[in-house]
């Protein structure tokens, strides 16, 4: 059992007694300055073990709140006072980084206020008499195997599949293989399973069936003796796992047998191998089926290629259910479509809202739409099945997700802006990023995210789950949406410790919004919403922020970006000493502030895309917490202070412009041993002397995405380096992702670039090299899959040396972008071996804008997807071969084209869209013996400004029939 909260708030009283002695103290002799340091060294690690240990005690009643509201009280009475203790823990750290104890302000009313608070929260506890550790109970909705297959909708193709899995020999293996249906709580996991299991074909297809509910609690013994006990028909009084694994392993020898395990929360594999001891026995084609909200569960019982992902009902599906449950059906559309909306797409709601409506007395849909009726369903029905898989989160995971609660529904969640934001908030250590991502990406496992689309970067949070991390949230979170009433005043509620706003539309910021910020203590988060720095037409008043800034002195993230209207900061932001976080990306300052240096907590500094910025000042040097520095986009830099060699702890920064004598260089540069992620390196023209370029980049292993960019040489400089120097000695790590090569003025690219060591590049940009003849080996560079070449005048010829020595390997495999981009002296273009198979066999996307191309080697591209030709020859439309996958074609300012190729046309079996325009010599489309019966996909044909086209092409009735053409 834990120590008390009466004995926490003795404990406290005699921090803050020995604090009230050590802190007023003014040392004059350095023996009395080393006493006095370790006085308050040791105060302040007491102070900081009890912080800690009410974070621990917290956590053991996280879960008995939902259900208990006078828990919940005590709870949030004991949160205030882990915030408060935090912040003074703060201002004592900090006191001591900067030896400035005399500006420590702990007052006697404020070390009497947290005691006397922890005395009264002591007596709640002995009133309450609670009980440490609480042993957590089970859940309590247990599921069966029964099902009424009319009363579910949506599901067929998935049943479909599933069964298909099932029958699937090519999964036997080892005799038993295992299938999960994976999703979040209320998406149907559990239905989908029964009705696999009740499907006629299953029922044939098995001789045994066995349906196990499982839950939280994973016990061997208890699941096998269930899986026993329904095998033979017959209860069993041995609890013993030997003997029960043994009598399944008899029975179920050489016999097909089906197993659902529906519920599962077990994350340990050893506990699931032994499970499976007494399964192993069965005849080939044996399945288990497994359902779970956690996608670490399903890779841990299977292979991923044997997990289903449920998908979302579409709302015609989620209407059926909900007229269904509500045994009554719709008139007005407008209705059905608002209350569908609310259900999106998960079938426990659509259940829930129309049970809700069949309750109405009235039986008014309009109403129940509208109302808050709705809200209360939310909170009885479906948040108690979410949370459990809130209360089955590690306490590390917790707070991460309550903290979602202050962004607005429907956010796009950045994974590292949110990572950065967590460890501005303290929930991370600023050292441990790399930990934060894989929280992240657990949080992803466990549902409480999902993928945008096929984004690796951007995510969404599901309606009902932004729901539960506002319950979870409670009052300390406070989030104004796009509907603030510009009229109206907005009292924050004085608990709020994260504040968060919705930019308006109107892109009006009104003062008097927030004029009840002076009664909100201990704030700690003010962020606008969204986070990205490229919104437009938002406006926030220089003087607002003038007054807001002195009322929130213990802020540790103050995110102000995309406001292009603020010019300037107070000088107050830099008595902010708690700031950890501070993003002014997107405004439209043009200095920092020279004080800025004081935030000696800050570790995140976010600039992006403050293109009015000029100069960063010296004192950044003094932040040695920094570690994230995003200043890219910064346009108007014209150097980069030489101070910052000095931030040894610093991860990442975007952008270094180098600065002509004096400033920082590649020297310093290569000071920075940790730096990782995305690095531009500008003005490398400034490079005149060989000290400290050699190798400045080679140790750095975690970075993975370089720009290399090469301004104006003014003619009174003289370098003792030539570019194609600096540029090999610019050679990166061979874990790099990207590289970008910009203005690079040399003859020849170096030796390293198209290397096939770089086993990991996978994208690659050349642009505005104006001297090179000739393109580097790319085609070596075994991961490329995005090639961009642009502005390279004195090339004249792409042939077979682009593939490089690849030996046995095949040139650009898997490259499925490329573009060729204002080439003006480009002619040749011939490579062999361009086919299916060969090289660019996995070219998707290509774009060429090359107006002189005379001669183009068959181009046999069949899996290409877009094609985009802009400004080039009839010769480069008549090459192209086999574009059987082909589904979009533009061609724009073709010379020498009166119609499209017949053997081009006829290979577009797949095209849904063409556009041609600016061809001033198309007379017809196609020739009159092209057959067309083949485009049966295609959806639209656009023909713009080309003025000489005398009819649209023979054969029209073999097109289909609800082809839309536009001509202009």
């Amino acid at each position: 059992m834990v120590v008390g909260v009466a004995e926490l708030a003795r404990i406290i009283g005699c921090i803050f007694q020995g604090l009230g002695d050590v802190i007023p103290i003014i040392t004059t002799t350095s023996t009395e300055a080393r006493a006095h340091e370790e006085k308050v060294n040791n105060r302040f690690t007491k102070l900081n073990a009890s912080v800690s240990f009410i974070s621990k005690l917290l956590d053991d009643f996280e879960k008995k709140q939902f259900t208990e509201n006078y828990v919940r009280e005590w709870v949030n009475d004991l949160k205030e006072v882990a915030y408060d203790l935090d912040d003074l823990s703060d201002e004592i750290k900090t006191g001591i980084i900067t030896s400035q104890y005399s500006k420590i302000t702990v007052t006697t009313a404020e070390k009497e206020d947290i005691y006397e608070r922890l005395q009264g929260i002591s007596r709640k506890w002995n009133a309450l008499k609670l009980i440490d550790g609480e042993s957590r109970s089970k859940h309590s909705d247990s599921s069966n195997s029964t099902v009424e297959e009319s009363d579910v909708y949506g599901r067929e193709d998935e049943k479909r599949s599933l069964i298909k899995l099932l029958f699937d020999s090519n999964q036997d293996g080892d005799g038993m293989s295992v299938i999960s249906i994976v999703g979040m709580g209320g998406i149907g996991k559990t239905t989908l399973a029964q009705l696999v299991y009740n499907d006629t074909s299953v029922k044939e297809k098995f001789e045994e069936r066995v349906w196990v509910y499982v839950s939280q609690e994973f016990s061997v013994e208890s699941i096998t003796k269930s899986i026993y006990e329904k095998i033979m028909g017959t209860s069993s009084s041995s609890n013993d796992l030997s003997t029960l694994q043994e009598g399944l392993r008899e029975r179920l020898a050489g016999r097909k047998f089906l197993i659902v395990l529906d519920d599962v929360w077990n994350r340990n594999l050893r506990t699931w191998e032994k499970l499976c001891i007494g399964l192993r026995t069965g005849r080939p084609g044996s399945r288990i089926i497994v359902t779970t909200r956690d996608e670490t569960v399903a890779s841990l019982v299977g292979s991923g290629h044997l997990t289903h992902r449920m998908k979302l009902l579409t709302n015609d599906d989620c209407l059926k259910i909900l007229t269904q449950h509500a045994t009554m059906s719709f008139k007005e559309s407008d209705v059905a479509s608002r209350l569908v909306e609310k259900c999106k797409g998960v079938p426990l709601a659509a259940m829930v809202l129309g049970g809700n409506l069949r309750s109405k007395e009235d039986k008014k849909w309009e109403s129940t739409s509208e109302s808050r009726k709705w809200d209360l369903a939310m909170k009885t029905h479906i948040l108690p099945v979410l949370r459990w898989s809130y209360i089955d989160l590690p306490t590390h995971l917790k707070n991460l997700f309550a903290y979602c609660s202050l962004f607005p529904k429907e956010y796009k969640y950045d994974k590292n802006e949110l990572v950065h934001l967590w460890m501005g908030e303290g929930f991370l250590e600023a050292s441990k990023g790399e930990l934060g991502t894989e929280y992240f990406d657990e949080l992803l496992s466990r549902s409480f995210f999902q993928h945008v689309n096929s984004s690796d970067t951007k995510f969404v949070m599901h309606d009902h789950m932004h729901a539960l991390a506002q319950s979870v949230g409670g009052k300390i979170y406070c989030c104004l949406n796009e509907k603030m009433d510009a009229m109206e005043e907005y009292q924050v509620p004085p608990g709020t410790r994260h504040f968060s706003f919705h930019r308006q539309k109107n892109g009006t910021f009104e003062s008097h919004w927030f004029q009840g910020f002076s009664n909100v203590r201990g704030l700690r988060s003010f962020v606008a919403m969204p986070i990205e720095s490229h919104c437009s037409h938002s406006y926030f008043p220089n003087k607002i922020l003038v007054e807001l800034v002195p009322q929130m002195q213990t802020l540790r993230v103050l995110s102000l970006s995309g406001y292009k209207s603020i010019t300037e900061l107070p000088d107050d932001i830099c008595k902010l000493f708690h700031l950890r976080y501070l993003n002014l990306s997107g405004t439209s300052i043009s200095t920092l502030p020279k004080s800025l240096g004081d935030l000696v907590n800050l570790h995140t500094l976010l600039i992006r895309d403050c293109r009015l910025l000029s100069k960063l000042p010296a004192s950044l040097g003094n932040l040695l917490n920094l570690r994230h520095i995003d200043n890219f986009g910064t346009i108007a830099l014209k150097d980069t202070p030489i101070e910052i060699v000095k931030l040894r702890k610093l991860r990442t920064m975007t952008e270094v412009v180098l600065g002509e004598g004096g400033c920082f260089g590649l020297k310093e540069l290569g000071q920075l041993e940790h730096l990782s992620g995305s690095l531009c390196i500008r003005e490398l023209q400034n490079v005149i002397s060989r000290e400290g370029v050699e190798g400045c980049l080679r140790d750095k292993k975690k970075l993975h995405e370089l720009k290399l960019e090469r301004g104006v040489v003014r003619e009174s400089v003289t370098n003792e380096i030539s570019a194609e120097e600096v540029l090999e000695c610019l050679r990166p790590p061979e874990d790099l992702r990207v590289l970008g090569i910009s203005g690079f003025h040399g003859l020849r690219f170096s030796s390293w670039i198209g290397d096939d060591s770089y086993i990991a590049l996978s994208k690659v940009i050349l642009e505005n090299c104006r001297n090179c003849k000739c393109l580097p080996p790319l085609g070596q560079l075994s991961n490329l899959k995005e090639l961009s070449i642009s502005y390279m005048k004195n090339v004249t010829g792409i042939g077979d040396e682009f593939c490089g020595d690849g030996g046995t390997r095949i040139p650009f495999s898997k490259l499925e972008y490329l573009r060729l981009h204002e080439m003006p002296n480009l002619r040749k273009l011939c490579i062999s071996g361009v086919g299916e198979g060969g090289v660019f066999s996995s070219l998707q996307k290509l774009e060429i804008v090359c107006s002189k191309l005379e001669h183009v080697s068959p181009l046999f591209l069949g899996s290409l997807q877009s094609l985009r030709l802009h400004h080039c020859s009839r010769v480069l439309l008549e090459s192209f071969r086999a574009l059987s996958s082909l589904t979009y074609f533009e061609a724009s300012g073709m010379s020498g084209v009166y119609h499209l190729p017949r053997e081009l046309v006829e290979s577009l079996s797949s095209l849904q869209k063409l556009v041609i325009s600016w061809c001033d010599e198309l007379k017809w489309l196609w020739t009159e013996d092209t057959t067309l019966e083949h485009l049966t996909h295609l959806k639209r044909i656009e023909i713009l400004h080309c003025y000489k086209l005398e009819l649209l092409g023979h054969g029209k009735q073999h097109l289909p029939s609800k082809l839309e053409w536009v001509i202009k």
